[in-house]
């Protein structure tokens, strides 16, 4: 959490969406967390909850390490490649690309950057 609370202080649009999941603390963290849940459930349907807390934790690792890695690799991530690493993740997972909210929910990675105006990550 560290990594996303020097991003959020450095102004970063997308590090108070990160806060909000990782801490499941908003309406918007909730509802992305619920997502990946029930994308897990139906590609497992029959692991237990403590497997599906366990791999939920796991790709929020993933994500986070995606994120410094779209860091180092673009200096500013725009809205497309966020959703990108976000899809690779889900992917390595065997989850569908369509996992990641801001893709699946408004459509398109153009159409989350118009609404959410995150135009990208700015750290």
């Amino acid at each position: 959490m560290g990594v996303t609370s020097a991003r959020l202080a450095d102004g970063d649009p997308l590090a108070e969406t990160a806060l909000a999941i990782v801490n499941n603390s908003t309406f918007s963290g909730q509802e992305a967390n619920q997502f990946l849940q029930s994308a897990i459930v139906a590609h497992s349907p029959t692991m237990n909850w403590m497997g599906v807390a366990s791999e939920m934790q796991s790709i929020g690792v993933d994500i986070m390490r995606a994120h410094v890695n779209a860091i180092d690799r673009f200096g500013s991530p725009n809205t497309s490649q966020i959703a990108d690493y976000h899809a690779a993740v889900f992917n390595a997972h065997g989850l569908p690309a369509s996992t990641f909210g801001g893709t699946s929910i408004l459509g398109s990675a153009s159409l989350t950057n118009f609404i959410t105006r995150w135009a990208g990550c700015r750290f």
